[in-house]
């Protein structure tokens, strides 16, 4: 059994993959190969903390695994053989990943390169191509860390698979949701902040 099976969740249109992952800490690049026994590795869920499913804090590089269940695909009919499906991936803080399907590399956020770089990724959209839909999809992704940043949570958010047009809402979605915790909340505390030395000011 190279990974676990995910059960099918329907959410508008695509299938949100919240698991159950395969999840290990450290780094090697045997353990993108779809034949790679992680059966040994810790079982999580996305959307939940890691430390409270029995994985400690760490830092610099971990892997998800997920074998997808052909079976889950059926809802899209026939468009696996006429375009291809779309994976939908959010990472939480800095990190950033690498996505495999199939062993072969299919997309990453743009500081997950040669010269690793930690800052805030935005979600990504990836096309996979050549699959097939009575196959079984393994999915890993290889997540980075900065070693000043501790993981408690987990470095990927949600994942899901769908249509084009699916994904392409939730990413713009998520991006347009990303840009609000990142723009107008701290504009909303400097306008705060403003008010209340006004405010002193005034009294003073």
């Amino acid at each position: 059994q190279p990974a676990a099976i995910a059960p099918a969740v329907s959410f508008q249109g695509s299938i949100k993959l919240d698991g159950p992952w395969k999840f290990q800490v450290g780094d090697d690049p045997r353990w993108a190969d779809p034949a790679f026994d992680d059966s040994n590795w810790a079982t999580v869920a996305l959307g939940q903390p890691l430390t409270r499913q029995g994985v400690d804090s760490y830092s610099g590089f971990a892997w998800y695994r997920l074998r997808l269940d052909p079976r889950s695909l059926q809802q899209f009919g026939d468009q696996t053989a006429q375009t291809a499906l779309f994976l939908f991936l959010e990472s939480d803080g800095v990190g950033q990943v690498a996505v495999y399907v199939n062993g072969v590399e299919a997309g990453w956020t743009t500081g997950m390169t040669d010269r690793l770089v930690e800052y805030q990724s935005p979600p990504i959209a990836i096309p996979l191509a050549h699959i097939k839909p009575d196959s079984p999809i393994v999915l890993a992704i290889r997540c980075w860390v900065g070693p000043r940043t501790t993981v408690k949570c987990g470095v990927v958010d949600a994942v899901a698979l769908g249509s084009r047009d699916s994904i392409t809402e939730r990413l713009a979605m998520a991006r347009a949701r990303q840009w609000d915790e990142r723009a107008i909340a701290p504009m909303v505390l400097t306008f705060l902040f403003l008010c209340v030395a006004g405010l002193g000011a005034a009294l003073y």
